[in-house]
Formats: structure tokens, C-alpha cells, sequence
């Protein structure tokens, strides 16, 4: 039997925005209502052990929040955008962007690639959070056991540094951050 392709759904920001809460993983973009299966369990196991060390490090200098999927990131109210990164970090001073939903750019987003939608995340999703206001963009890649740390506030965008398992993450945007790559990875 032949597998059919899924026929996209069209909806509207406002459409999209009353739908009910849940936490299947969905986004809007270009209009298109987006609905994936859930990530793996490895990539939930990277995700959180990404999200640790910059919750502790934001809590214990009151830099601001640290949020993790699945949160609706509204770039811009006039697009029929709404984007469910891995992580997100919004500095102290800018928090009055989380209400319902984040209404506005990050100061950081990290993804956790996923075989089908690393091209994506690279490419398309990278030049939206660029074009937004995005400062910083972190790219996990399970595959190759890297973390690239991208500056999206530079014309053109930056690669900062890609850290491999002998490395260890430091980032612009969060000033005495230091994370051991190694133990993200490990087995």
C-alpha cells in the first residue's frame, strides 16, 4: 500500500492561537499547520541535559528565564508564524515578551537537531530567528556530537565556534557560562 503525503493544513495566526493547549508538537509556518511525531527519547536526553546548565547558570544570576518546549514563539503578530524551539532564553529585562506565549524574540534559541528537520533548522528556521532579533542560536547535533553556537545579531550571521566533546561550550550572550560538551553526549 502506498503511504500518502500529508495534505497541509492552512490556519491563520489567530486560528492557531485558539487552539487547545497541548503538548503534541505543532507549529505554524508560512500558514501551514505543522503537527511531527514526538522527538526521541536520546533527543529529549540531550535537550534536558542542554537546558540544565543554563537554567542553573540564568537562576543563580537573575539574568531572566529559561524556557523549554513546547512554548509558542510568536516572532512577529503580523505572520502566520508560531515556532515551538527546544530552548529559549529571554534576559531579565526583557521578560515583559512572556505572557501567554513568548510574543517576541528570544535572546537565545537551541535546537536539538532531528534527522528531519536539521536542513530545516540550519537554514530556513536560522534566517526567521536572524531576520526576528535573535542573538545567539545554538544547533546540537546528535549525529556528528557538536554544539554550534551561531550569532544571528551579526550581518551576515556568525558561526561563534562549534564544540566537540573535547570542548567546552562558553557563549557570548551568557558571559562566564561555561558547559563541558562531553557529558551532553555521553551514552
Amino acid at each position: 500500500m502506498k503511504r500518502r503525503k500529508p495534505v497541509p493544513v492552512s490556519v491563520s495566526l489567530d486560528d492557531y492561537l485558539a487552539l487547545p493547549e497541548t503538548t503534541t508538537p505543532h507549529e505554524l509556518v508560512d500558514g501551514e499547520l505543522r503537527v511531527t511525531a514526538a522527538p526521541s527519547p536520546w533527543h529529549q536526553i540531550v535537550l534536558n541535559r542542554i537546558a540544565r546548565a543554563p537554567e542553573d547558570f540564568v537562576e543563580a544570576h537573575r539574568l531572566g528565564l529559561i524556557l523549554r518546549a513546547p512554548v509558542d514563539v510568536i516572532l512577529n503578530q503580523r505572520l502566520p508564524l508560531a515556532l515551538q524551539p527546544d530552548i529559549i532564553y529571554v534576559r531579565q529585562d526583557r521578560t515583559e515578551i512572556v505572557r501567554e506565549r513568548i510574543e517576541g524574540a528570544p535572546d537565545l534559541v537551541i535546537e536539538v537537531l532531528s534527522p528531519g528537520t536539521r536542513v530545516y533548522d540550519r537554514t530556513e528556521e536560522s534566517a526567521r530567528y536572524a531576520a526576528a532579533g535573535v542573538t545567539e542560536y545554538w544547533l546540537a547535533d546528535l549525529e556528528t556530537k557538536t554544539i554550534e553556537v551561531r550569532r544571528l545579531d551579526q550581518r551576515p550571521p556568525v558561526t561563534v565556534d562549534v564544540f566537540t566533546v573535547s570542548g567546552i561550550l562558553t557563549s557570548p550572550l551568557l558571559s562566564g557560562f561555561a558547559l563541558p560538551v562531553a557529558p551532553i553526549f555521553a551514552s
